[in-house]
C-alpha cells in the first residue's frame, strides 16, 4: 500500500481551496450582427458564421430590443440587442454558411393577441427537437411544436441542440402579418467556461468557476442525454468516453475525467 505523504495532502487541498475562492468571470452569448435585408431575406454574421434567413413575408427590418431580463436568463444578450423584426406569417428557414453547435434562438413579442378571432395557442413547428431555456412562462412543447398562449406575448430562449447547419419553422395557424423578433445567438467559445454546470452545492447553473459542485452535479446527470431523454439539453456532456473534449450524447466516466483538468475560475 502506498502512504501519501500529509504534506502533500495539504498542498492539494491548499491548492483546491484557492481555485474555489479565486474570482471569476461569466461565460459570454454572442448574437447574429445583423447586415442586410430584401423582400424576403435577411444576413448578417453569427460568430464568424454567415447565416441567411430565407421565407420573409413583406422583408424585416432591424431594431433594438431588451434581451438581458428575466426571461433570457440562462443566456443573456443586451438590453439594447440588434434584432429581425418579421411577419409573424413568416415560415423561414435559417441557413448558416458552415454548420453550428447548440443555437440558441433568442424570441421577442412571439404571439401572444392578434385579433378577436385568436386560437387557444399560437403554433410554432420546427424541423427539429428543441427545448425552452428560459422564458416562455406557459407555453408548451408538443414534438417540435411551441404552443404559445394567445392572452400576452411571450419572450424567451430557445435551445436547438447537436449540430447543423438550418432549421426552420412553420406557424401554423397565423392569421395575419402581425410583427415580432428574433435572433439567434451562440455561447463564445472563447468566453463559456466548459463543465461550469453547477454552483458549489451541485445545483444545476453555472457560479463561474469548475469546482466540487460541478462533480456532485454531474453524479445525478450519468446516463443517455438529449431529446427523449431526462437530460434533454444534454448538460454535463463535455466529452467522449475518453476524456476527449466533444459530447457523445452520454453523460459518463469520460465527463468526469474531463471535468478534472477543467477544475478552477471560468476564462
Amino acid at each position: 500500500m502506498t502512504i501519501v505523504p500529509f504534506d502533500s495532502v495539504a498542498r492539494a487541498f491548499a491548492v483546491l481551496s484557492l481555485a474555489v475562492l479565486a474570482p471569476a468571470s461569466v461565460g459570454q452569448t454572442v448574437g447574429v450582427d445583423w447586415q442586410s435585408t430584401t423582400l424576403t431575406t435577411a444576413s448578417g454574421d453569427l460568430n464568424g458564421t454567415p447565416v441567411q434567413v430565407f421565407g420573409l413575408v413583406n422583408g424585416g427590418v432591424f431594431s433594438l430590443q431588451d434581451l438581458s431580463g428575466p426571461d433570457y436568463a440562462a443566456a443573456p444578450l443586451a438590453a439594447s440587442q440588434e434584432v429581425l423584426d418579421y411577419a409573424y406569417n413568416s415560415n423561414w428557414l435559417a441557413s448558416f454558411a458552415s454548420p453550428v453547435t447548440d443555437l440558441l434562438l433568442h424570441a421577442k413579442f412571439w404571439r401572444g393577441p392578434n385579433n378577436q378571432n385568436d386560437p387557444a395557442t399560437h403554433d410554432y413547428t420546427f424541423d427539429r427537437p428543441f427545448t425552452i431555456l428560459s422564458g416562455f412562462p406557459g407555453a408548451t412543447i408538443a414534438g417540435n411544436t411551441l404552443k404559445v398562449p394567445s392572452d400576452n406575448f411571450r419572450d424567451g430562449i430557445l435551445k436547438f441542440a447537436g449540430t447543423f447547419s438550418t432549421v426552420a419553422v412553420v406557424s401554423n395557424n397565423a392569421t395575419n402579418g402581425s410583427r415580432q423578433a428574433l435572433t439567434f445567438a451562440l455561447t463564445d467559445p472563447a468566453a463559456f467556461c466548459i463543465g461550469d454546470i453547477a454552483d458549489d452545492f451541485g445545483s444545476i447553473g453555472g457560479d463561474g468557476m469548475v469546482s466540487f459542485g460541478d462533480f456532485l452535479a454531474l453524479l445525478g446527470l450519468i446516463g443517455p442525454c438529449g431529446p427523449g431523454t431526462t437530460n434533454a439539453a444534454c448538460v454535463g456532456d463535455i466529452a467522449d468516453d475518453f476524456g476527449s473534449p466533444g459530447g457523445d450524447g452520454m453523460v459518463s466516466f469520460g465527463d468526469f475525467l474531463a471535468l478534472l483538468g477543467l477544475i478552477g475560475p471560468c476564462p
